[in-house]
């Protein structure tokens, strides 16, 4: 199957389908991902739902990224996404679409829709449908064309379902968790193929007083050939607010990726890039960087 081939050979080991890897902003990317205790915001449509609770005015966000520059291999990867969040009396609603492309060979869209609410003082919850769009593009090449994998179309819709829980157990310590894909929703072209069930929990540690947080995450989730609950990840992050939070300084990692960032916010504006380098690359490669504006339509100062 020509395509698989293909993806398997342009696609770097850590830039899975953008449906089974969540589709993060550049604060949570700079901390290694391990920001599942984060979010309070519109982008925790796409990490844990429940962040959306968190919400203190109308915001809107956009984000866009270059994946693994300088790995190209012919096809310029991206993803990219938008979301807005409003605060009501009844809750948080939440709206984002997100996209993954490898140009000329394929995309992949989710279109998001959440609600988040406190259910105690300490505790928020979380609930979002998604539909899943993905598509190939065979182009002119014959063999492709033919494949039985395209036999009854190039491309796949599937409705899922996530769940979030955010809380604060202690007023130093805030925790996160999230059920990514409950329905494990099917985006198979010529025969099944199931997004994995992920379990995502995280901690976020902060000292106010230093301007610090340290974040730490586990992802838990079924692999194609090993069995149940065979891939498990750790990230941790650390961030450090200067000037009143007016700007933020990020680092973090995982077992094969290091990433750095840094945030800004004045008013009703904010800015956030990351940069990541991942170590089964070659020397050659000039990282993944994100970019993200945020306007929130009525600021409250301070850090996120």
């Amino acid at each position: 199957m020509l395509m698989a081939l293909l993806w398997a050979t342009l696609i770097p080991p850590r830039a899975r389908a953008a449906f089974q890897e969540p589709l993060v902003a550049p604060q949570a990317a700079a901390l290694g991902g391990a920001s599942m205790a984060v979010p309070n915001d519109s982008t925790a449509m796409f990490l844990n739902v429940a962040g959306l609770g968190g919400l203190s005015a109308p915001e809107f966000y956009l984000m866009a990224s270059r994946l693994y520059a300088g790995q190209d291999a012919g096809a310029s990867l991206s993803k990219n996404l938008m979301t807005a969040g409003l605060p009501t009396r009844l809750g948080s609603f939440g709206f984002g679409v997100g996209e993954f492309k490898a140009t000329g060979l394929m995309t992949e869209r989710t279109f998001s829709l959440g609600f988040a609410r406190r259910v105690s003082r300490w505790a928020r919850l979380g609930l979002s449908g998604k539909l899943l769009q993905h598509g190939f593009s065979p182009g002119g090449d014959a063999l492709a064309q033919n494949d039985p994998v395209f036999a009854q179309g190039t491309s796949r819709s599937a409705f899922g379902l996530d769940v979030g829980l955010m809380a604060s157990p202690l007023p130093m310590l805030d925790v996160g968790f999230a059920v990514r894909n409950v329905n494990r929703p099917d985006v198979g072209l010529a025969s099944a193929d199931r997004v994995p069930r992920e379990f995502r929990g995280g901690m976020a540690l902060r000292f106010a007083g230093a301007g610090v947080t340290a974040t730490g995450e586990l992802a838990m989730r079924s692999g194609p050939a090993t069995g149940p609950w065979s891939v498990m990840t750790p990230s941790i992050g650390l961030e450090k607010t200067v000037a009143n939070g007016l700007a933020a300084f990020r680092v973090g990692g995982g077992p094969t990726e290091l990433t750095a960032g840094v945030g800004l916010r004045r008013g009703s504006f904010g800015f956030d890039y990351s940069i990541g380098w991942s170590r089964q690359l070659s020397p050659g490669s000039f990282g993944t960087h994100l970019i993200g504006v945020r306007y929130q339509f009525s600021a409250r100062g301070g850090s996120r």
